[in-house]
């Protein structure tokens, strides 16, 4: 008999998140059993296998990415920051009360 050990790479992944976000998240996985590699490394497998709840998911998270870069256009250009409060300090009703 021949045994053959794979040998497993490990790739260092940087996730930037709130703490409350990780929390809930590892609460999440610890209720069902599973620690954040072995859930990671489980939704590795599956987007390999091209499962469609996993590619349903990414394009979720791209138009996600998509309408929070469309938000940071916004705040950061100086015209549309400007216009925004312009329309916040018009609307506000505390300007009324003065």
């Amino acid at each position: 008999m021949i045994i053959v050990e794979e040998k497993k790479s490990r790739i260092r992944l940087d996730i930037e998140t709130s703490e409350e976000a990780l929390i809930e998240f590892r609460r999440l996985l610890f209720e069902n059993g599973l620690s954040a590699q072995e859930f990671l490394s489980f939704l590795f497998l599956l987007s390999q296998m091209k499962d469609p709840n996993v590619i349903q998911l990414i394009e979720l998270a791209k138009l996600e990415k998509i309408k929070n870069n469309e938000k940071i256009k916004i705040t950061n250009n100086p015209s549309s920051s400007n216009a925004l409060y312009n329309l916040l300090e018009q609307r506000s009703p505390l300007k009324k009360q003065q």
